[in-house]
This record gives C-alpha cells, structure tokens and sequence, in this order.
C-alpha cells in the first residue's frame, strides 16, 4: 500500500522500483502494434475486407471484417411544404410525416423567412437558415432610351405605317398590314325613342285654288264605306238597351268597359289649327283636315303585343300571343331590353304597368315603358302607375335582364291597363279597321269639317279640300 501511494504519487517506474527493492525479476520486453492497413476491401454486401497489422517485432497478423447488407435507397432532399409562420407550421405538424423537410416561405423583411426545418418524432427541429447574405448595392446603370412620340400614317395598299421617335434622336418604323373585312356583326336592339322635337318655323300662305263644283259620282263613293267596314259592322250590332257615350280628342278613348256591342259609332271630322293668337298675314296659322280613321277595340290589357321570339345579348325570349306571355331563358351577356310592343297613350290619363315575374329588382330584371318624359318600372308588383304625359304619345313596353343574370323559364305577362281596372291579367284582345278618306277615283281626301257613321259607312262633308283632274277642279272650303 506504501509502495503504491508512492508510486500514484511520485510517478515512479513501478517494475524498476519492484526489483529493486523486492527482488522480483523485470519481464520481457511487450510485443505492439507499430502498423495497421487494409489489404483487401470489398463494397459488396456482406463482402469481406481483410485487415494486415505489423507488431514492432516485425511480424503480422491478419484479420477478417465482413460489411453489412445494404440498406435501401434513400429518399432524395426535398421541401414537403411550405409555411407562412412557424405557427403555421407547428399547428400543422400532425400532417406532416416524420423526417419530412418544410421551410418558412414569407418575405425577405421576416427573420423567420427561408428557414429550415425538419419533422421528427416530437415536433420539427430548426436546421438552417437557406437565405443568403444581402448583396451590396451595384453601380447605377445608364439612361435607358424611350419613345418620345408616335405617328402613323395610311400606305396605298390600307396597311398602316407606325413611326417611333425616340429620346436619343433615333427613330423606328414597321407597318401592321391591313387586315381582311370582318363579317357584318349581328343588328343592334332599337334604341329609345328621343325627345320630341321642336315645332318648324310657320310656312307661307298658299295661293287660293280655283272653285270646283261636287259631282254626283263624288258623292256617292264618300258615301260608299260601308263595303270597306264589314269588321266593324259586327263589331257594333246593338244591344237591347242603348247606352250613350261620347269622348273628344285624338285619339277619343271610351274606357268604361261595358262588355256589350257597340250599336252605334260616329265620328266628328274636325280640322285643327296649328299655332296660337288671331289668324294674320303676320300670324299665319295653317289648318289640317282629316284623311283617314283608325277604330280599335280592346279588352282590358291595351298593350298590343307584336314582338315576334328571338335571341338576343344570350337570352332566348319565348312569344306566345295566344297566352300574353313572354318567356325568358339564358343568361345575359350584356343589358338585354326586349321590345315587347308599342302603345299609343292619352295626355293627362293614368295607366296602370304591370306583367314583370315577382322578385325583380333594379339590378337583375323588370319591366318599363320606354317614353323619354316617362320611366316608369315594375319589379313584379303590378301596381306601378302610368301618367300620360302633357301631350299624347306612343311608347314602348320593355322587359329588361342585366347583364351576368341567369332566367330559367323566367314568365313576363306584358299588360297596360286603365289604372281604375281591376289588376288580374288578360292577354291582348283588340280588333282595329282603318278606314281612308279617298274620292271616286281612289285619290286621297282631305275633309276639314263633316262626319264618318262607322255603322253604315256613311260620311258627310261639310268641308273639304283636295285637287282632282277627272271630272274638274275641287272648291276650297266646299261646304255640302
């Protein structure tokens, strides 16, 4: 113990020092190995490698190594997903399979941006960070050149030649050859009716005609309607007891909506006189007879429906007459305004406009009159009021899809109604007879003042103007 606690303390030649002082004789001297090489390799699977070691006596030995079974291939590198955040990553993490590479993918100013992660049995682990150093700012760069104007003109032959000058003084040219005339595109819808237009300047008196004389053959053909009136003649077969009504102006509306025949039709011819003030040299007021008359009979719906079916702006419209209805499918490519029919309105009298399928509104369908002064809508109510305007006119029904809004079987039922009319719809029945105002010979008339009895046919003129060739000349004012 002695001997060992000086030894561990003194670092003494343990051997020597047990000779010495023992008497225990010194061993031979070891044997060690001063070289070691491997003599034979192998990269086969389960290949055997021999290794050649030198002692420091000079001898060898040799031994054996046997390699492994080669394992499968690995998977090559590559980045599974990407995240915005590590948040993002972490709460995604249970989609992720093990070993799996994912990077953050956000913007350069983010610290966390392209750093590289992988997924391991407890979460991801941070592995580098894949973003490179900032460059350093280089030199700036030369004034670049720009096109400082642009022109073109037309060669003989349509093409056009186009011209660049540029900023450095240098210019360009090249033409775009003149293409071939394209196929017609489809009609346009009818626009809106414009504003009425303002009355002309008042024209010259004319010269006073020669005097004429009426003929007994003249007469007798105004007489003679009656042929030319057979519609209305069943049209007005009386009923027991008459009923008398009497209506002024152009057009002379009776809209009581008695359900009998009508008996008994006479029209006043009445001519009217532009203008205002006394009649003078200095106000000449010129007068306009009557040459023709138009009657029509309607139900309650007094919107004629003449629009034919059609496809326009991707929306197929379905007409069916019998029924009033129009029927819409598709889906509008543009603002699509389908003309439904005209109606000739009465000044000062109201209207009900009514026929648009229920949940319209002013961004995917209704139904409008297309008058300038008017723009009146029905979004599937059926209770918008219809003013006449000051003066008498005529406009149009319209039903209207927007563009991008899709219909299936989408029913317009087009009505216009007397506003004191009940509101359940009834499809157009109307029967019109227009009679014109000609002479024996078939040439117009023009009758400033008399009567048309639209029962027998029978006109009576009080006054009348109009040139005739056969037979002599015709009096100004004739009365008779």
């Amino acid at each position: 113990a002695t001997v060992q606690k000086q030894y561990i303390q003194e670092s003494v030649d343990f051997p020597e020092q047990l000779h010495l002082e023992f008497g225990i004789p010194r061993g031979a001297d070891g044997v060690s190995v001063t070289d070691m090489t491997q003599t034979f390799t192998s990269s086969q699977s389960g290949g055997v490698n021999t290794i050649t070691a030198t002692l420091s006596d000079g001898t060898t030995r040799t031994f054996h190594v046997t390699n492994g079974a080669r394992g499968a291939t690995g998977e090559p590198f590559r980045i599974a997903k990407t995240y915005a955040s590590i948040a993002a990553m972490n709460a995604d993490a249970a989609s992720v399979s093990s070993g799996a590479f994912v990077v953050i993918a956000s913007d350069t100013e983010d610290p966390d941006n392209a750093k590289l992660y992988v997924r391991g049995d407890n979460g991801f682990t941070f592995l580098t960070d894949l973003s490179g150093a900032r460059g350093i700012q280089g030199p700036a760069g030369v004034d670049g050149v720009s096109v400082s104007t642009v022109t073109h003109t037309t060669d003989a032959s349509g093409n056009i030649v186009v011209t660049l000058t540029l900023s450095n003084g240098n210019s360009a040219t090249f033409t775009i050859p003149k293409g071939d005339t394209g196929a017609q595109g489809p009609k346009g819808d009818t626009g809106a009716q414009g504003p009425k237009g303002d009355t002309g300047p008042q024209g010259p008196k004319g010269d006073t005609g020669d005097t004429g004389t009426f003929s007994a053959a003249d007469l007798q053909r105004i007489t003679a309607l009656e042929s030319e009136n057979a519609l209305l003649r069943e049209l007005v077969n009386g009923i027991d007891a008459p009923i008398y009504r009497t209506a002024s102006g152009n057009p002379a509306t009776f809209d009581d909506g008695y359900p009998a025949n009508v008996r008994n039709l006479v029209v006043t011819l009445t001519p009217t006189q532009s203008g205002t003030g006394d009649p003078s040299p200095d106000n000449i007021r010129p007068i306009s007879g009557v040459s023709s008359v138009t009657v029509t009979r309607t139900g309650k719906n007094l919107l004629n429906m003449t629009a034919d079916s059609r496809t326009m702006g991707g929306i197929t419209f379905t007409v069916d007459r019998a029924a009033g209805t129009v029927t819409a499918n598709g889906t509008a490519t543009q603002l699509v305004s389908f003309n439904v029919g005209d109606f000739h309105f009465k000044a000062g009298t109201r209207y009900i406009l009514s026929g648009c399928p229920a949940g319209g509104s002013s961004s995917t369908y209704y139904a409008y009159d297309g008058y300038a002064d008017h723009g009146y809508f029905d979004y599937g109510s059926g209770t918008q009021p219809f003013d006449g305007s000051a003066a008498t006119g005529t406009t149009r029904y319209y039903a209207r899809i927007f563009s991008g809004v899709t219909v299936n079987n989408l029913v317009f039922r087009p009505m216009i109604r007397f506003a004191d009319t009940d509101a359940a719809f009834e499809p157009y029945q109307g029967q019109t007879v227009a009679a014109s105002l000609v002479d024996s010979n078939s040439n117009p008339l023009t009758v400033y003042g008399g009567t048309l009895d639209i029962t027998t046919g029978t006109l009576t003129v009080t006054h009348v103007c109009a040139s005739f060739t056969s037979g002599g000349a015709w009096s100004v004012g004739r009365e008779g």
